[in-house]
């Protein structure tokens, strides 16, 4: 099996995308404006997502290479301090 997880039905759409851009690619070079403008839309759409995926990267670097010099929290509840808060209720007492 050598594409265990892509079934001919994507194969074939990827290829139809692929042909579609480059029908709208051929129009782009003739020096049609509304093939000119997908084309600088779909190239802009790609650069972002490159500029995406690197800058999470770099962020990913970053945290794990500075993560592994600071110390550890101690887990403890945000909400709990040094002795537990005054009752405004007093808890009613056993008669037993």
């Amino acid at each position: 099996m050598l594409l265990p997880r892509f079934s001919i039905r994507l194969i074939l759409g990827f290829t139809a995308v692929c042909a579609i851009v480059a029908y709208v690619g051929a129009h782009a070079v003739e020096g049609k404006a509304w093939a000119m403008g997908v084309i600088a839309s779909v190239g802009f759409l790609v650069a972002a997502t490159f500029c995406y995926v690197g800058l999470f990267l770099l962020g990913w670097i970053i945290s794990s290479v500075f993560g592994l010099v600071r110390v550890p929290d101690r887990p403890h509840s945000p909400f709990a301090g040094a002795s537990p808060p005054p009752q405004i209720i007093e808890p009613p007492q056993d008669s037993l």
